[in-house]
C-alpha cells in the first residue's frame, strides 16, 4: 500500500479554496456597474480609445476660449491637483435654493463673447448616485444660465461642463461644498 504524503493532500484541497475566491471575484466584478469616466462625461471605453483626439481638442479649446463659471456670483476656481497637501480651499455655498450658474464664453482672439453649446453635470465625488444634467439657457451672447433648484445632500460637489464651440471641445471642472 502506497502512502500519500500530506503534501499531496493540501494541493488538492487549497484548489477548492482558490476555486471559491476566484469564483467570487469573478461574481463582485460582474455586479459592479460600468461607469462613466469622470472628466470627458463619457464610458470609459470611449474615452480610452478616443483620448488623444479628447485632448487635442482641449489643447485648441484652451488657446481659443476663455471659460469662467460663477454660482451666484461667486467664481468657481479651477481646482488645480497636487500631490502636496496644498490645495485650494473649497468655495463654500450656503444652502438657500435656487442657485444660479453662469458660464461666460470669451473667445481669447478679440476678447469678445463667444456662441456654443453647454452641458453641465452635477456630480458627487464617490458615487453617480445623485447625478444631476441642468438645462442651460443662452441668456446672452456667450453668456449661459442654469438654475439648481435642489441638491439632496449637503456637502462636496462637483460642476462638470463641457462646451462645444466652433468644433472644438472643452471639459471644464470645478467644485464647491454645500453647507
Amino acid at each position: 500500500m502506497k502512502k500519500h504524503s500530506v503534501l499531496l493532500w493540501f494541493i488538492v484541497f487549497s484548489f477548492f479554496p482558490f476555486a471559491w475566491a476566484l469564483y467570487q471575484t469573478v461574481v463582485v466584478a460582474l455586479d459592479n456597474p460600468v461607469v462613466m469616466d469622470s472628466s470627458y462625461n463619457s464610458y470609459y471605453q470611449k474615452v480610452n480609445k478616443d483620448i488623444n483626439a479628447l485632448i487635442e481638442s482641449q489643447h485648441r479649446f484652451d488657446s481659443r476660449y476663455n471659460v469662467e463659471i460663477l454660482l451666484d456670483g461667486t467664481l468657481l476656481p479651477q481646482r488645480k491637483q497636487s500631490f502636496v497637501h496644498s490645495r485650494q480651499p473649497l468655495t463654500h455655498i450656503n444652502s438657500s435654493f435656487p442657485k444660479k450658474f453662469t458660464i461666460t464664453l470669451l473667445s481669447r482672439e478679440n476678447n469678445s463673447t463667444a456662441e456654443g453649446n453647454i452641458s453641465i453635470k452635477l456630480t458627487r465625488p464617490e458615487t453617480d448616485q445623485f447625478d444631476q444634467m441642468l438645462e442651460v439657457a443662452r441668456e446672452a451672447e456667450g453668456n449661459y444660465t442654469a438654475l439648481l433648484n435642489k441638491l439632496p445632500k449637503a456637502g462636496r460637489w462637483i460642476v462638470r461642463v463641457e462646451i462645444n464651440a466652433s468644433g472644438e471641445r472643452g471639459f471644464f471642472e470645478r467644485e464647491f461644498f454645500l453647507q
